[in-house]
């Protein structure tokens, strides 16, 4: 009994000690991600035509309505973002505490807002309440690589409008030199303009992120201090295609690294897939119809 007794104190003393050794990790990550990053406001020309932007949602807490960061509609259920956003960390646009690094938000306390302009605005707004959420099983928070996120919305859209329709994906990295914009409002607003930013792609050679040279997966604006004003999610369009994702790093250098959205191509695909295609649902729903009504025809 006695020996058991130690046994059971040394056990609580090892688990004690590791947990203190884990808070004392947590909080150095913290500090050392706040010193490679800075929380992204915006900054740009104020949007004034909505059909221009009609991908660009905001993602918020359900509690509150407050904006945490961007997304983009790429098609009638499923959105694009960074993980980065889906991160407890994040919350009302600040950083909080330490020992959230490895914990998520759960979709039940997120939606989604599109057809607006303002946050804030309740003309032509669709809020849409989330029901999955997909975050690359990859995604490291420490160094930025595999930031993105598919979050899937309970209820599909039926039919688009000019206020809101999906965005097209593209297929290649944007090359050295094409011109791309990316738009957003400001972490924590509750009333805020969408604004947009324009800024040129650098080759890859001349791309550093706050934690090494840049890496496939992502490419870099030529200046952070236009391409990181899309805050966090934020679709970044060249060509008439979203090619990439403002990411969390996106400020912390002259370059800012952004997620590469063709290069998760099969990814985001294989998500699509895997939370349920409500086509696919309402084929089977049609299918079981018809069955059952061949078969009462039948007996008949």
């Amino acid at each position: 009994m006695y020996l058991a007794n130690i046994l059971i104190v040394l056990t609580l003393g090892i688990s004690l000690a590791q947990s203190a050794a884990t808070k004392n990790e947590n909080q150095t990550a913290l500090a050392d991600y706040l010193t490679r990053t800075t929380r992204l406001g915006t900054t740009g020309t104020d949007v004034t035509d909505r059909t221009q932007y009609s991908y660009h949602a905001s993602v918020q807490l359900v509690e509150g309505n407050t904006h945490l960061c961007s997304a983009s509609l790429i098609d009638k259920e499923h959105l694009l973002t960074s993980a980065f956003c889906l991160h407890d960390l994040v919350v009302d646009g600040s950083i909080t505490n330490p020992d959230d690094l490895a914990k998520l938000k759960e979709a039940e306390d997120l939606q989604v807002v599109l057809g607006i302009i303002r946050i804030g605005a309740t003309t032509d707004r669709v809020v849409k309440a989330l029901k999955y959420i997909f975050i690359h099983e990859d995604w490291a928070y420490l160094t930025g690589k595999n930031d993105i996120a598919v979050l899937r919305i309970e209820e599909a859209f039926e039919d688009f409008t000019d206020n809101v329709k999906s965005i097209g994906l593209a297929t290649a990295t944007p090359a050295a030199g094409a011109e791309c914009r990316s738009s957003g409002w400001t972490e924590g607003a509750t009333s805020s303009n969408l604004k947009v930013n324009t800024f040129k792609v650098v080759a890859r050679g001349a791309c550093t992120t706050a934690v090494g040279a840049a890496t496939e997966g992502q490419f870099c604006g030529e200046d952070s201090s236009v391409s990181c004003q899309g805050e966090l999610g934020s679709p970044v369009i060249c060509n008439a295609a979203q090619a990439g994702i403002v990411s969390q790093y996106t400020c912390a250098t002259t370059t800012g690294p952004m997620t590469d959205v063709s290069y998760y191509a099969d990814w985001i695909e294989e998500q699509q897939k895997r939370s349920g295609s409500s086509s696919l649902m309402n084929s089977a729903y049609l299918l079981s119809i018809c069955i059952f009504a061949w078969m009462y025809m039948y007996k008949n």
